[in-house]
This record gives structure tokens, sequence and C-alpha cells, in this order.
């Protein structure tokens, strides 16, 4: 997957080749064609530089390598077995079945996979928020009991200077 980012990359700056710029700007000569080498060199190292944090970043940010490699486990794990035969019925359909089988257990696989994954996430993110919820409450009681500390105070002061 990285490979097919990088070429993709690599298409990309293709694409932005000096010869581009030259052919569209064919007035620039001497100093100005090498400002326009220098621009050139400086986009190019500079999006270089940032794509390629941008698809650091993505796969840190996803974990999409350990997953794929937890999936990839997953399937080489449980070899895939056919119970029937393949017998000609006539009718494409139920003919097609057990050939489609390893694809719809293959896309079974990854389904649940992401499907635990999903789950943990929410698990851990239920928690989070649980724990946040009964913090909230703590704090509602303490403010509760300071205001009901402050309206006391407030009603001494009151009585205090009332003649």
């Amino acid at each position: 997957m990285r490979e097919d980012l990088e070429y993709v990359l690599s298409q990309c700056l293709y694409s932005m080749r000096l010869e581009i710029f030259h052919r569209e700007l064919p007035n620039m000569k001497g100093e100005q064609a090498l400002k326009l080498k220098e621009c050139h060199q400086k986009l190019i190292s500079d999006l270089t530089t940032k794509m390629q944090d941008t698809i650091q970043d993505l796969f840190f940010e996803t974990e999409i390598v350990e997953s794929l490699n937890e999936l990839n486990q997953l399937i080489d794990s449980e070899p895939m077995t056919f119970d029937t035969v393949w017998r000609p019925s006539g009718n494409p359909k139920v003919d097609m079945e057990p050939h489609m089988k390893r694809y719809i257990e293959k896309y079974m696989a990854v389904a649940t996979f992401i499907l635990n994954k999903v789950r943990s996430r929410n698990q851990t993110r239920k928690a989070q928020i649980e724990h946040c919820e009964q913090e909230i409450i703590s704090l509602k009681e303490s403010i509760r009991k300071a205001s009901i500390q402050l309206e006391e105070r407030g009603k001494k002061l009151v009585k205090r200077q009332q003649p």
C-alpha cells in the first residue's frame, strides 16, 4: 500500500516536471530561468516532504498497517474449505454460490474484523464518557453545596446588616 502511494506521489511529481514549466513559459531566459528552476526544485521538495509526512500520518492515525497485518493473519490462520462439490444445476445463480463462497467468507472476515475493532473503540469511548459523566455529577454536587453555603452566608450577612 505504501508503495502504491509512493507511486502516486511520483506520478504527481512527474506531471510537474520542469520541462512543462519551460514549455508554458518560453520567454524565461537567464536569471529568470534560474529562479524558475530554484522555485521548481523548492516546490517539488516541499510537496514531496508534505505528501510523505501526510502519508506517514495517515498510516499512523488509521493504524492501517497493523489492521491489515492482523487481517492477513486471521485469513491465513483459517483455511477455506468447501463442503460441497460443484455440480451444474442449470441455474447460474445456484452454480455460482460455491465459487463465490470464498470471496464472501473473506468479506465476512474483513467485516467481522472491522466490527470487532469498532466495538472495542466504542467500549473504550463508552468508559471514557461514563467517567466524564461521573465527574460532571460530582462537580454539579460540589457546585450545589457551594451554592447552598453561599446562600446561607448571604442570609447571615443580610441579618447582620439589618438593624
